[in-house]
C-alpha cells in the first residue's frame, strides 16, 4: 500500500481492527503480476484467496481509508459477510464517521444497523440518520429517523428490511 501520507497507516489501522491477527498488507509479485497479500504472524495469504467476507472488508477499508473528507456511498456491505463480520463492518463505518467522512449506505441488515448503533458513543448518535424508502405506484415515499430515535424505532425498521 502506498499513496498519500497517512493513507497507508489509516488503512492498516482499520484493517487491524476488523481482521484479527493481521500484521500488515503487502504488495507482492507472482509471475511479474502484482498481488495484494494479507500478512499474519504465521502466514501470508493472497487477499483474493482469503474468503469473500475478508475480501469485502479489505476492499471497504481500503476504499474508505483514501478519503480524508467527503462522501462515500456503500451498497449493501453485509453481502457475503459472516454475522460476526457485520460488527466489524460496523466498526469500519463508525471509524469513517469519526474521521468526518459522510457515509451513505443501503442495507437489508438490521444486524448491521444494530452494530453501527452499538459502536457509536452516545454523543455520536446525533451524527446518524436512517431513511426508509418505499416505492408505491411509482411514487417514492420515505420516512426519516434521527440517530437517537433509530434504536427506539428499530422494530418498525425490521419489517422493511426483512
Amino acid at each position: 500500500l502506498s499513496g498519500q501520507q497517512g493513507t497507508r497507516d489509516q488503512a492498516i489501522d482499520m484493517l487491524e481492527e476488523v481482521l484479527p491477527n493481521l500484521q500488515t498488507v503487502e504488495l507482492q509479485t507472482e509471475e511479474d503480476d502484482p498481488v495484494v497479500h494479507l500478512k499474519y504472524a504465521d502466514r501470508t495469504v493472497p487477499a483474493a484467496l482469503s474468503g469473500e467476507g475478508t475480501h469485502s472488508l479489505l476492499r471497504m477499508c481500503l476504499e474508505i481509508s483514501v478519503h480524508k473528507e467527503g462522501l462515500v456511498l456503500i451498497e449493501e456491505p453485509e453481502v457475503h459477510l459472516h454475522p460476526a463480520a457485520l460488527w466489524r463492518a460496523a466498526r469500519v463505518i463508525v471509524a469513517a464517521m469519526r474521521r468526518e467522512i459522510q457515509i451513505v449506505l443501503s442495507t437489508h441488515s438490521i444486524e448491521l444497523i444494530d452494530g453501527i448503533i452499538s459502536e457509536c458513543k452516545n454523543d455520536e448518535l446525533t451524527g446518524l440518520s436512517l431513511f426508509r424508502l418505499k416505492l408505491d405506484d411509482g411514487i417514492i415515499a420515505y420516512s426519516s429517523h434521527d440517530g437517537e430515535s433509530v434504536a427506539s424505532s428499530r422494530e418498525h425498521v425490521v419489517s422493511d428490511l426483512r
